[in-house]
C-alpha cells in the first residue's frame, strides 16, 4: 500500500476518534520541489522555491514569500537549510518519465526568525481539522469524493492540503451519513443537512465544494466554508479541476490562519495568569502542566505559581495576545472556560480530560 493511501486511510479513520478538532501538522519545515538535475545552479533555484513554500505554510499567508525580508532570504536559502537530499518520484502522467525531487528540511529556528523579521504571523503546528464535502459533476454523473471514490481527486486534495499545511478529512459516506444528508442536498448548498451530518466527526471547520464542467470544457466551482467564526461563500473558475481544488484549499488556509496564526511583538504581548480547576491526581496535574508549558505553542514560556486541591495557577508569557490564548485553548478543548468568567486572579478554566 502506498504512503498516499496510508495517509488517506488515517484521515478517514480520524472521525472515529472523539474530540478530533485539531491535529498537529507534521513536516511544516520541509518541502520537496522538482529539479532538472543535481547541478549547483538548479539546486540553489530549487532551495529558493522550497523556502518560499515553507514560509507560506508556516505563516499561513499566501503572499508571505513576497515580503522583502523573505525575498532577500531566498537568494541565500542554503543558509537556512538543515539538510537536503535527492529522490525519484513517480511520473505525473502514466507512461511518463520519473521526476527528480529535491527534498529539503529547513532549520525551524531560522525560519521562525525570518518570519518575525518579516513582520509575518506564525501559525502553530496544531491546526483545525477540516471536513471536506466535495461533489464533482462530470457529464450526467455526480460523485461525492470519499472512501474509494475518486482516488485521483483525493490525492490532489492531499497534496494541496500538505502544500498549505491544512489537515483535511473526508466523510465516510456510510449509511449514517446518508441518513442525515443526501447528495442532492449537498449539491444544492443546503448547509443545515451537511452540518448535521458533520456533527459525528467532531470538527468545527466544514468545507463544502461543488465542481462542474461547463459546456466550453472549463470548470466552475462553488464553495462554502463554515467555522464557529463565520460562514463564507465564494466562486472559482479554471481550465483544470486541479486549479479549483488549489483555490479552495488556499481560501480555506487563508481564513483559518487569519483566526489562529499568532503575531508576536505587538502591544498585547505580556504575561497572563491562568487558573485551572477540576484537576485531580498527580496524572491530571502533570497533564495540565505539560499541555500549557510544553505543548501549547502560543505560550513562549511559563511557570506554575501555586497549586491547591483541584486547582492550579499558572503565569504564562505569550507569543501573541490574550485572544490568541483563548483561541488555542478552544481549539484543543482540553481546558474549557468556566461560566463564572475571568477573575482578579486571571483567566478561569476547567480541566476536561
Amino acid at each position: 500500500m502506498s504512503m498516499s493511501r496510508i495517509l488517506l486511510l488515517f484521515l478517514l479513520l480520524m472521525p472515529l476518534q472523539a474530540g478530533a478538532v485539531a491535529v498537529r501538522v507534521p513536516d511544516l519545515f520541509e518541502a520537496a520541489v522538482p529539479v532538472e538535475d543535481q547541478s549547483r545552479g538548479e539546486r540553489e533555484a530549487a532551495l529558493a522555491r522550497a523556502l518560499a513554500e515553507v514560509v507560506v505554510r508556516v505563516s499561513g499567508q499566501a503572499d508571505a514569500h513576497l515580503q522583502p525580508a523573505v525575498v532577500r532570504a531566498m537568494t541565500g536559502a542554503a543558509r537556512l537549510v538543515q539538510q537536503y537530499s535527492y529522490r525519484q518520484a513517480a511520473p505525473e502522467e502514466e507512461g511518463g518519465e520519473p521526476r527528480l525531487l529535491l527534498q529539503v528540511r529547513f532549520d525551524r529556528r531560522a525560519v521562525e526568525k525570518l518570519i518575525a523579521e518579516g513582520g509575518l504571523p506564525l501559525w502553530p503546528e496544531r491546526r483545525p481539522l477540516t471536513l471536506v464535502w466535495l461533489v464533482v459533476e462530470a457529464g450526467p454523473e455526480r460523485r461525492l469524493v470519499s472512501g474509494e471514490v475518486a482516488p485521483e481527486l483525493q490525492q490532489v486534495l492531499e497534496a494541496e492540503g500538505r502544500r498549505r499545511g491544512v489537515p483535511l478529512m473526508l466523510p465516510l459516506w456510510d449509511l449514517e451519513d446518508r441518513s442525515r444528508v443526501s447528495l442532492a442536498e449537498i449539491w444544492g448548498g443546503f448547509l443545515e443537512g451537511v452540518l448535521e451530518a458533520s456533527r459525528r466527526y467532531g470538527v468545527d471547520s466544514v468545507l463544502v465544494g461543488r465542481l462542474f464542467r461547463r459546456s466550453d470544457g472549463a470548470w466552475s466551482g462553488s464553495w462554502t466554508l463554515h467555522t464557529p467564526e463565520e460562514e463564507l461563500r465564494w466562486q472559482s473558475e479554471g481550465e483544470a479541476m486541479t486549479a479549483l481544488l488549489a483555490s479552495g484549499v488556499d481560501v480555506l488556509a487563508d481564513r483559518l490562519a487569519s483566526t489562529y496564526a499568532v503575531r508576536g511583538g505587538g502591544e498585547e504581548n505580556g504575561s497572563f495568569h491562568l487558573v485551572v480547576e477540576g484537576v485531580e491526581g498527580l496524572e491530571g496535574y502533570a497533564r495540565v502542566e505539560r499541555y500549557l508549558l510544553e505543548e501549547l505553542e502560543v505560550v513562549e514560556r511559563g511557570q506554575l505559581e501555586s497549586l491547591s486541591v483541584g486547582r492550579l495557577v499558572f503565569r504564562l508569557h505569550l507569543k501573541g495576545g490574550e485572544e490568541d490564548l483563548r483561541r488555542a485553548l478552544a481549539l484543543d478543548r482540553l481546558l474549557l472556560p468556566l461560566d463564572a468568567g475571568d477573575t482578579a486572579a486571571g483567566l478561569l478554566y476547567r480541566f476536561e480530560p
